[in-house]
């Protein structure tokens, strides 16, 4: 009775450790987007902070309400990228925090993803920059949610099997 007691608990700690190993290897590919898009939200910043400044100030709008809407929604991109790169760094990184990686999901899916999508189609006057760094920044959020919905699946299943 013992040997089979003490075979089915080594067979739940090896359970156990391949879903641990496995949330680890799921975590990894998000930590390293999540690294390299603090250097591309930095460049995309700079850059299309610059081409809105310029379409801002020099480009004759038809439709005023486009012209009263670029700035404030980049300073609106601004200001939730850098929380949700920090929430996502700190959610991955610093400890398992599930609520910190539903954050940072619901912060990359709304507002940054549908400003991605302002950036990228709906503007008024879009230059073939603006597509292109739209493009990449779609991109890259799609797949960010993506490995954050694999990894708070796995951190899930891994707080069930503990219980």
């Amino acid at each position: 009775m013992t040997t089979s007691t003490t075979a089915a608990n080594t067979a739940t700690t090896n359970d156990n450790d391949n879903i641990l190993l496995q949330t680890k290897k799921n975590k990894l590919p998000l930590a390293i987007l999540i690294h390299f898009n603090y250097y591309y939200s930095l460049l995309f910043a700079i850059l299309i902070g610059r081409l809105i400044l310029t379409k801002y100030m020099e480009y004759y709008y038809c439709n005023v309400f486009q012209h009263t809407l670029l700035l404030p929604v980049y300073g609106v991109w601004l200001l939730v990228e850098m929380i949700r790169l920090f929430v996502g760094q700190k959610g991955i990184l610093l400890h398992d925090g599930l609520s910190d990686l539903a954050t940072f999901i619901l912060l990359s899916i709304f507002p940054q993803l549908w400003i991605a999508v302002y950036i990228t189609f709906l503007q008024e006057i879009i230059l073939s920059f603006d597509s292109i760094l739209g493009m990449i920044m779609l991109l890259v959020l799609l797949s960010e949610v993506v490995l954050a919905v694999r990894v708070g699946s796995s951190i899930i299943e891994v707080t069930r099997c503990a219980d």
